[in-house]
């Protein structure tokens, strides 16, 4: 799905507009519901146009939608716009995307703080809808309160974001690395163990081996020398012609 797909004819709409009516345009396409990003809206001159002015409430409201959660949303109501119905459900969808691209493990209670979700009905109500929407793939774990995450959409990219995303990356490259070495490490020392043992089994094998060739030639040369023979025979025998005791 794009989640941009809707967004173009409100920036149609925006080149050629300023104030109020800019204001409009971005109460619409905050509630249309095939609108989830919101960045190249805010690019618009005519739109920053409205920071400073009488407007400025509306831009501020926008930029929650595209980066913000209906928890950070509540910290700041008393400076933003009042949220019709369809725009508190489409930010609590959004709030639910947001941490679900944050985490593949994401507890019920963490998405219902952040989206402002009072049950957890509810919460599975609109993590359904976000299913049904293609802005969240996952399994629901109700036995342990969670949401398995296996796909998130992006959300809009605010300075410092890349930043951050650049450092994880590098983060986890870091931690590949140092795992990959450790494996390498632990593969040589049990390549090296494996070498040891079957050398020491070749060894036994071979020693075996000399000790029953050297066996069978000692048995091979008493029997053939008669000398060797009466010796032992005479000391198998005791001197009335029995049998030794056994020693």
């Amino acid at each position: 799905m794009d989640f941009n797909a809707g967004l173009e004819r409100y920036l149609l709409m925006a080149k050629v507009q300023k104030g109020a009516a800019c204001r409009e345009i971005i109460d619409q396409a905050i509630s249309a519901p095939d609108v989830f990003m919101f960045q190249e809206l805010l690019d618009l001159p005519q739109i920053q146009g409205l920071v400073g002015t009488e407007h400025e409430p509306t831009h501020r409201l926008l930029q929650c939608f595209a980066y913000g959660t209906v928890r950070q949303y509540k910290e700041q109501a008393a400076l933003l716009p009042e949220l019709k119905p369809e725009q508190h459900r489409k930010l609590q969808l959004l709030s639910i995307v947001f941490l679900c691209s944050q985490s593949k493990i994401v507890p019920y209670a963490e998405l219902m703080q952040e989206a402002g979700i009072a049950t957890v009905e509810d919460l599975e109500d609109t993590l359904i809808d976000a299913f049904g929407l293609g802005l969240v793939q996952g399994q629901l774990d109700q036995a342990q309160q969670q949401i398995q995450v296996t796909f998130a959409a992006s959300r809009d990219l605010q300075e410092g974001d890349l930043d951050a995303m650049l450092n994880t990356i590098t983060g986890w490259t870091n931690l590949a690395e140092s795992t990959l070495t450790t494996l390498r490490t632990q593969m040589a020392q049990a390549d090296s163990v494996k070498q040891a043992r079957q050398d020491h089994s070749v060894a036994i094998q071979k020693q075996v081996e000399e000790n029953t060739v050297k066996h069978q030639l000692d048995a091979k040369a008493a029997a053939s020398n008669p000398r060797a023979r009466a010796v032992r025979d005479a000391q198998s025998w005791g001197p009335s012609g029995m049998a030794g005791p056994s020693q």
